[in-house]
């Protein structure tokens, strides 16, 4: 247990050469998808991009779920007698830069790190998010007048 801080500085450091970057805004409909093959094992680790929800399966069956509105979850379960975790770790808020760490016996296996296209530039993400804002609060004005006008009349 003592490894995490060790783990999360290292992953929070690495540069975004080794960053799987996912194409278009399939992160909200099919959420972040991880897959890890140990010993034979398919640990496949789902993470809901708009509720929250995690589930980590091993071989299709689940393992583990729960909701998560934190920076940081960790998930643990068992395999063949070895004590496994597995850790979401959002890195990066305005980015939605996430990763997926697993660790065995408390030793680092695998780290997977997943991004959306449209936001791994920090700079193109802060004009997305400024530009949705806008919009939605032209629109929020609009829809508003709209239905003040009608129930005053």
């Amino acid at each position: 247990m003592s490894n995490h801080n060790d783990i999360n500085q290292n992953v929070n450091e690495t540069d975004n050469q080794d960053v799987e970057k996912i194409g278009g805004l399939s992160i909200f409909s099919k959420g972040f998808n991880y897959k890890f093959n140990v010993e034979g094992h398919e640990i496949h680790a789902w993470g809901s991009a708009k509720s929250g929800k995690e589930k980590v399966f091993v071989d299709g069956k689940l393992v583990s779920s729960k909701w998560s509105v934190t920076k940081k979850s960790i998930h643990t379960f068992k395999l063949n007698n070895d004590s496994y975790e597995l850790e979401f770790n959002m890195v990066s808020l305005l980015t939605s830069e996430l990763h997926c760490i697993l660790i065995k016996n408390g030793v680092h296996l695998e780290t997977q790190k997943q991004v959306p296209k449209y936001t791994e530039n920090k700079k193109k993400a802060k004009w997305f998010i400024g530009l949705h804002t806008i919009a939605g609060a032209i629109c929020g004005y609009w829809l508003m007048t709209l239905i003040l006008d009608y129930f005053s009349n």
